[in-house]
This record gives structure tokens, sequence and C-alpha cells, in this order.
């Protein structure tokens, strides 16, 4: 009977005890999962501030030229210098023109030739027709100083539309000498605006070797001044006669007795 008594004493003082340990390991619990939230909260936010920092830095060093692009005032500076080194006042496109030395002896070159115009009737042609003949190997000089200047021509080099009348020139006209020369009077009085381009007229007289045989020409010269060159246009006339030749005939043509010369001459 007195076990029996005791044992309901007993069981309420195990349900206390056990109730205790409940409480404390409930406690315990609960006090951990706060420090593990807070801890956790901590670690999340204790990074986000530097990692705004490192971002600003970054972009700073990143784009060092933002915070001067956003300056009207380098801009308009900057500009308005790039303006005055494109339209510096001070440099001009316009070429002082500098004479050539009046002594210089002006080469003749490539690019020049000698015409020979002859009114020519074929016997099966009604109307007359020019006959024309060109020799581009020119040699001789220019002087601007006033002196003579010659010009050599080689007759054996003037070609037609038509071989049969170049063999006839070659070998019946000029056979023996083949090269004729020009020797002209000196340019005299030649004007300022020469040098500036424009253009000088004269008539200028011409001695003119042909078969051995010297005739005096008179040429209506223009004369200019183009890039440092000297080009020069002329033309004459002669007849067959000036030269002791008969006017050339043949069975199936004839020739005029007058002959048109000219010349267009480059110099340098």
């Amino acid at each position: 009977m007195n076990r029996f008594n005791s044992l309901p004493l007993v069981i309420i003082c195990i349900c206390i005890l056990f109730g205790c340990n409940l409480e404390s390991s409930n406690k315990s619990t609960t006090t951990d999962i706060d420090i593990t939230k807070e801890s956790s909260t901590y670690t999340k936010s204790s990074p986000a501030q530097p990692t705004k920092q490192i971002n600003k830095n970054s972009s700073r060093e990143e784009n060092p030229g933002i915070e001067t692009s956003d300056n009207p005032t380098n801009n308009g500076q900057s500009s308005g210098n790039t303006d005055r080194s494109t339209n510096n006042p001070e440099k001009t496109t316009d070429t002082e023109i500098n004479p050539p030395d009046m002594n210089k002896t002006f080469e003749v070159v490539t690019g020049s030739n000698v015409t020979f115009a002859i009114r020519e009737k074929l016997l099966r042609v009604p109307a007359p027709f020019d006959a024309i003949l060109v020799s581009d190997e020119v040699s001789g000089y220019v002087n601007l100083d006033g002196s003579p200047f010659e010009l050599q021509v080689d007759l054996h080099k003037l070609v037609s539309d038509k071989e049969k009348r170049d063999k006839y020139v070659r070998e019946t006209l000029f056979p023996n000498q083949p090269i004729s020369t020009v020797k002209f009077d000196g340019l005299t009085d030649i004007p300022e605006s020469f040098y500036s381009g424009h253009t000088v007229e004269r008539v200028v007289s011409g001695t003119v070797n042909v078969n051995g045989i010297d005739s005096v020409l008179d040429f209506d010269l223009s004369a200019s001044l183009i890039d440092g060159q000297i080009v020069i246009k002329g033309n004459a006339s002669f007849e067959w006669s000036n030269f002791g030749m008969d006017t050339p005939t043949g069975n199936f043509f004839k020739l005029s007795d007058e002959v048109r010369l000219s010349v267009d001459i480059a110099a340098h």
C-alpha cells in the first residue's frame, strides 16, 4: 500500500523534470536559429556595400574620359583649336609663279611634231584634197633671252594615210638629206604677262634648210609658258621653188605649188 501511494508522486516529479528539459532544449534551439539568421543576414548585407564601391571605382578607371566629355568648355576649346589648325588664315593655296631663268636653254621634248599640208589631185578623184604628212621626230632647243633657237625635223619619218605617198617622199623628194633644219630669230620683247601664262604672238623669221638649200620663211608664232614648259605653235608656207625643186607630179596625181607648214613644239 505504501508503494502504491508513493507512485503518483514519483510520476509527477518525472513529468516536471522532463518538461523542464523540453523547455530548455526549445530555448536553445530557438536561440541557435536566431543566431543563425542574424549571422546569415550579416553575411548577405555586409558584402553589398563594398561591392558597390568597387564597381564605382572600376567604372572610373575604365572610362577616365567621362568627366572631360561632360565639360562643354573643354569641348568648345578643342573644337576651336581644330578649326584654327585646319583653317589657318596664314596658309593660302595660291602659288607664286616664278619666272624661269632667262638664260636657260629649253630642250625640245617628246610630243613635238611638224606637219606638212599639200593640196593633191588624183586622176580618178574629181575634187582635190589635202594630203597631210606629220613627223614627230623633232629635236632642238628654245631660248628666251632673245638669242636664236633651232629645230631639226626628220623628213623620212613623215607619215600620211598612204604608204605609197610616204615612200615617194622618202625616196623621191628627200633621198639624200632626211634632216631638215629650221633656225629661228630670237623671241624678243617678252612681256611680264608671259610668265603668268599669257600667250605671246610674234612673227618670227626662220631659215629653213631642205636638201642643202636655205630659204627664209616668216612664221606666225604663238608662245606660252605652261607648268614650266614652253609651248610654241607656228605656221608658215612656201613653194617648192624656194628650195630649187619642181612641183612633184606623177601619172596619177598632181600636187599644188604651195606647201603649208606648221610646228607644234614643247620644250622643257
